[in-house]
């Protein structure tokens, strides 16, 4: 498991709008990434429901993708060409769910969230899996790269500087096979040992409450 979210999406909530999970996940081959979305909550159409493209990840293409406009967290993105890559009529809703219902998918499968318009919350977790013959890759000049960028500038905002470059170190670095362990790991650990754990919530994907 590469990572794990809870996501609560409170009456209110906007739409998350089209977009693939290979954007956030700098890691191949692309077949060996599995997303898991499953309920926690009972999940219909009007609470913000998954809606999926059918046969979208076929096309083998990571899109570019933009922030998310009038949303107030800069890890959201969008693919922007939404009604060319995600016309209406394509969108296949997935609802209802009961708590405990999962659905797996394809990290290029194009997907997004309706917005919840009822008065009922709808929390749900996300789980991402990878293979252990995964490995990182450079992003830059990818796609991907806006995404880091974006990583980089919420960690320094909440954390200060140096946590930020300690987290882009380990998370750039951390695979031997194709990238050279360049910096201390001794000293990333002291770093992170030394300050009190609240310090640390939610330093990946803070406040995420649109999926």
């Amino acid at each position: 498991m590469l990572n794990s979210m809870v996501i609560n999406k409170p009456p209110g909530s906007k739409w998350h709008p089209p977009h693939q999970d290979a954007f956030y996940v700098p890691m191949r081959p692309i077949e060996k990434i599995l997303t898991a979305w499953t309920a926690v909550d009972p999940v219909f159409e009007t609470n913000g429901s998954l809606f999926v493209v059918p046969g979208s990840h076929k096309e083998n293409i990571i899109h570019p993708e933009v922030n998310v406009p009038d949303l107030t967290n800069i890890m959201y993105f969008m693919i922007p060409d939404v009604d060319a890559v995600a016309p209406y009529n394509k969108r296949v809703t997935v609802a209802p769910m009961e708590p405990g219902d999962t659905v797996f998918f394809h990290p290029l499968l194009v997907h997004g969230s309706w917005p919840n318009t009822s008065n009922m919350f709808r929390k749900a977790i996300t789980s991402l899996y990878v293979s252990q013959e995964s490995y990182y890759i450079d992003v830059k000049g990818t796609p991907l790269e806006a995404f880091e960028k974006s990583l980089n500038e919420v960690i320094k905002g909440m954390y200060g500087p140096d946590v930020g470059e300690i987290v882009s170190m380990i998370t750039t670095k951390i695979n031997k096979r194709t990238i050279n362990m360049d910096y201390d790991p001794q000293y990333a650990l002291n770093f992170f040992r030394e300050r009190p754990r609240h310090q640390f919530r939610g330093l990946f994907f803070p406040n995420r409450t649109h999926e």
